[in-house]
């Protein structure tokens, strides 16, 4: 059989596919409420016990910790204590499992958040022809902080990712809260100082308000700070430089390619650990300032990352160039009314987490949108599909398109006009490529799948983009993302 290019395929034969286990959701109900509400319409209230009034819209918090892997949380199964705060957080709430971003840079990855659209339908990404080419969003397609706003909602955000920047029109619908402060590898708004300032915009006086708030730390430079340095590298000589971040450094490591057992990459890991680890202190501590707040109990935080980051899982570092599971697959974790469920399995992807904030708020339902009601889903107590995710738009080489289907993934390479099979183990990871016979027919049935929900097959367009200014450009370049012409 051909591939979907109709070229020969290669790989391994599959063992039998695991089982899907389903997902675990509690739907308890208020007996006692629900007789004393049928007593009171039937006796004219005369036992005193009135509905309850309707809910008011809940405060949305939705924090995106830039470049944070799943497997390196310690509810995903890490092995060093990088995030007891979220943990907690996640023990009275929910976290899933399977979760993917659109893509693995932030750019795209973002946007499709933030509206809602898969990367091939909103445009926002990079040309792959022309190396300072961005696009920026459409001005009629609407953000969700401009449809928030429109039912009521207050609209902040506290970014500091050049790629947030203004010019590419993400900042619609916050308008003078878009509280923005580009980074470079050697300079960033500390995930401390983002916590002081998301501090001082929730007031009383803003309910409900919906808060997008990003932190920068785990995105290289490698420079924990003080207060977590030496927790997991302790106080040796490094065996790489500290900060950890420059050209020179990154080439000789990518040069070197080390094992899995080198003493630098364990090194670099945990460099990257304590820079999860602090972001969590300040979340820990913004936690606590909420919980002491009169609306806590009607607010719901939502922390998740726009993409992951690689240490040579697939031969290769960094994040932006592949669109495999260490850069797509990334943690999500709910906390808020109703939404204590516990872990809950299935595919989900960031589009699904759009549609459900804007169900939340009482948005109507856009059926253009990418993803399914994710709260809507949970709440009702049904099940979650085995699931599917399109992850899209890389930012170095070849042009790549993902496509996942329950327990199996589709890497398509459209230039090279070549596809892989991967079969991925319990947290939706890629553990092993198929080849014909199997990886044949899986790939004629993904096909077939990915044509239904997407329409085609190529590469996405890139909207018209920004004019971007010198500071910008020399901020994209000072993070690795163009080099000097």
């Amino acid at each position: 059989m051909l591939n979907p290019y109709g070229e020969p395929s290669d790989g391994l034969s599959t063992p039998n596919p695991r089982q899907w286990m389903g997902t675990r959701l509690l739907n308890s109900q208020r007996t006692g409420m629900a007789r004393c509400f049928i007593w009171a319409l039937l006796l004219g209230w005369a036992l005193g016990c009135a509905p309850p009034p309707p809910a008011s819209p809940p405060n949305i918090l939705l924090i995106v910790v830039d470049t944070l892997r799943a497997d390196h949380v310690g509810l995903y199964g890490h092995e060093r204590e990088t995030t007891p705060n979220l943990d907690r957080l996640a023990a009275d709430g929910s976290f899933f499992r399977r979760a993917y971003a659109q893509s693995s840079w932030t750019l795209p990855s973002m946007t499709s958040l933030l509206t809602g659209l898969l990367p091939h339908r909103h445009g926002v990404g990079r040309d792959p022809d022309v190396a300072r080419r961005f696009g920026r969003l459409a001005p009629e397609i609407p953000t969700l902080a401009e449809q928030l706003l429109a039912v009521g909602y207050a609209t902040g955000a506290i970014v500091n990712n050049v790629f947030l920047a203004p010019e590419f029109g993400l900042q619609r619908g916050f308008g003078e809260d878009y509280d923005y402060q580009g980074a470079s590898k050697a300079s960033i708004r500390s995930a401390e100082e983002s916590v002081d300032a998301a501090l001082a915009w929730i007031e009383p006086s803003r309910h409900p308000y919906f808060l997008l708030l990003h932190f920068m730390e785990p995105h290289l430079f490698y420079d924990p700070a003080p207060q977590v340095r030496g927790t997991f590298t302790g106080d040796g000589e490094p065996p790489i430089p500290v900060p950890f971040g420059s050209d020179r450094a990154i080439r000789v490591l990518k040069k070197s390619r080390p094992g899995p057992a080198s003493e630098e990459l364990e090194y670099l890991k945990r460099l990257y650990d304590e820079e999860i680890l602090a972001v969590d202190r300040a979340m820990g501590r913004l936690f606590g300032e909420l919980e002491k707040r009169s609306d806590w109990e009607n607010t719901v935080v939502i922390v998740t990352a726009d993409h992951g980051e690689e240490f040579f899982d697939h031969g290769g570092f960094e994040h932006g160039h592949t669109l495999y599971g260490e850069l797509t697959r990334v943690p999500l974790v709910v906390h808020g009314p109703g939404l204590d469920l516990g872990e809950i399995g299935g595919v989900v992807e960031h589009v699904d987490l759009s549609r459900g904030i804007l169900g939340l708020a009482g948005v109507p339902s856009d059926k253009g949108l990418g993803g399914d009601d994710l709260f809507s889903t949970i709440k009702r107590g049904e099940m979650l599909e085995p699931g599917t995710s399109i992850s899209e738009n890389t930012l170095y080489g070849p042009a790549r398109l993902s496509y996942l289907d329950g327990d199996y993934r589709m890497h398509l390479l459209p230039e090279e006009k070549r596809v892989e099979i991967w079969e991925l183990n319990a947290d939706g990871l890629e553990t092993r490529r198929l080849v014909s016979p199997e990886s044949n027919r899986e790939i004629e049935r993904m096909k077939l799948a990915l044509a239904a929900r997407r329409g085609h097959l190529s590469a996405s367009a890139v909207a018209e983009g920004p004019e971007l200014s010198e500071k910008e450009l020399s901020q994209l370049m000072a993070l690795g993302y163009l080099n000097e012409e």
